[in-house]
């Protein structure tokens, strides 16, 4: 993980815009995974079958989300964006810390 954090890094940092460091973001974890999936692909080890619902999954939610996409501002998208980042660290904190007391 941490991938979550390269937009922000790309806005505060680079000065990109927030559609711009989605979209390189993006770009990035694409070129990641497909050079997983040839390394898994080389091997054998390719669940072909889960790999289709997932990519069948994750293209329908982009298709139904984009309309509401395009009518978000980029202000509230980017706040959004960070209350999921504190949502998401807050809930590695808490894991985090269970299996440390456990």
């Amino acid at each position: 993980g941490g991938g979550f954090l390269v937009v922000p890094a790309l806005s505060l940092v680079v000065g990109l815009g927030i559609a711009e460091s989605v979209a390189t973001s993006l770009l990035v974890i694409a070129l990641n995974s497909a050079a997983g999936l040839l390394g898994h692909a080389w091997y054998g080890t390719v669940d072909w079958q889960l790999g289709a619902r997932v990519a069948a999954a994750a293209l329908l939610g982009g298709l139904l989300t984009l309309p509401l996409a395009r009518r978000i501002a980029a202000p509230a998208l980017q706040r959004a964006f960070a209350g999921v980042l504190l949502v998401t660290g807050a809930a590695m904190l808490v894991g985090s810390l269970r299996a440390t007391l456990a």
